[in-house]
């Protein structure tokens, strides 16, 4: 049974709305209140308010995390080139489960990411080494790549990546089964920086990349479960 509600006679229930116009955010503080919104938040529902709700919503400066995944089967070339102009200063970017991503959607988007860190591209599986490429060529000071399941690359994908990219920590090429001891073995003489590596269900990796992990002396975590290991 519910109790009836009784007013405390020591609190003051009545609203008092404040006389004028109310007090105008600043750019920068606007800037900073965006970049902690995701981006269903920011581009779903910030947008509609105002056009200058729109504005701060899109700006760079209020995408230090490009969290793209919302996108999911609907980012194509064409969505990509409006995403750029807000995404170029990130420095992380999830592209995880966007399945149909393709090389060319991606090669835009990364184009301008001159400050890309981390990018995780877990489940996309139309992605070839093409992207790669694109990857080395455009994000050359990445620290953290996530390419789980992206079936389509290969030695040839790493290879070109690893003439370019010499400041990974972390690398996880999850179930990428065309990735050989070759290609595994060049990113990881080219990256002796690595921490973590996950090579899962790559059952052409054998225990020749073991011994390249020799050149990696702050190794903390790697998983090699499932790979051509002999006992």
């Amino acid at each position: 049974m519910l109790r009836p509600f009784v007013a405390n006679p020591n609190l003051d229930y009545n609203i008092r709305v404040p006389q004028g116009p109310l007090p105008v955010l600043q750019p920068s503080t606007w800037t900073l209140v965006m970049s902690f919104l995701d981006a269903k938040t920011k581009l779903g529902f910030v947008t509609r308010v105002s056009k200058l709700h729109r504005a701060y919503a899109t700006v760079p400066q209020s995408w230090p995390v490009a969290d793209l995944a919302i996108f999911k089967a609907t980012l194509n070339e064409k969505r990509s080139k409006t995403v750029v102009p807000m995404v170029f200063g990130a420095h992380t970017l999830d592209l995880s489960e966007c399945y149909d991503v393709k090389d060319e959607s991606l090669t835009v988007i990364v184009s301008g990411m001159a400050n890309l860190k981390s990018i995780n591209l877990t489940g996309c599986t139309q992605l070839t080494d093409a992207s790669l490429a694109a990857l080395g060529n455009s994000c050359p000071n990445m620290t953290h790549l996530n390419v789980c399941c992206c079936m389509k690359l290969t030695d040839d994908g790493l290879a070109l990546l690893s003439t370019k990219v010499h400041k990974l920590q972390s690398l996880n090429i999850w179930g990428c089964s065309d990735i050989t001891d070759k290609g595994f073995g060049a990113m990881v003489a080219a990256n002796p920086r690595l921490e973590h590596i996950d090579t899962t269900w790559c059952s052409r990796i054998s225990e020749k990349s073991l011994q390249a992990l020799s050149l990696c002396t702050g190794l903390r975590t790697a998983n090699f479960m499932w790979c051509e290991l002999k006992d």
